[in-house]
């Protein structure tokens, strides 16, 4: 963590994290079972992003139904994941790293 963000942190100057870390290991334990879909879904929750975090569950009823994601939902997933991404760049942990950092 760089000098600037410690400091900011300590002043109270950045966005902390909502999201606890019984959240981020389940997020996590769902990446590790191939499930991106899901760990996107519950990133959106634990942001609070409802309307990507119903975007992405319409996205796994699709996925269902064809038997395979395809490529046009993927790449809508991309786009979702990235804006939650870079949310969770600019939020800190409360050991002082990000939370996307936190994320496998």
């Amino acid at each position: 963590m760089s000098k600037l963000r410690t400091i900011l942190a300590q002043e109270g100057l950045l966005k902390t994290a909502r999201i606890t870390d019984a959240e981020v290991r389940q997020i996590n334990k769902m990446t590790d079972r191939n499930d991106h879909t899901g760990a996107a879904r519950a990133l959106a929750k634990a942001l609070g992003r409802k309307r990507d975090e119903k975007i992405l569950t319409h996205m796994e009823a699709l996925r269902d139904l064809y038997g395979y994601m395809p490529h046009q939902l993927d790449e809508m997933k991309r786009e979702i994941t990235k804006g939650m991404y870079d949310e969770a760049r600019r939020i800190t942990m409360p050991d002082g790293r990000s939370l996307y950092e936190h994320l496998d």
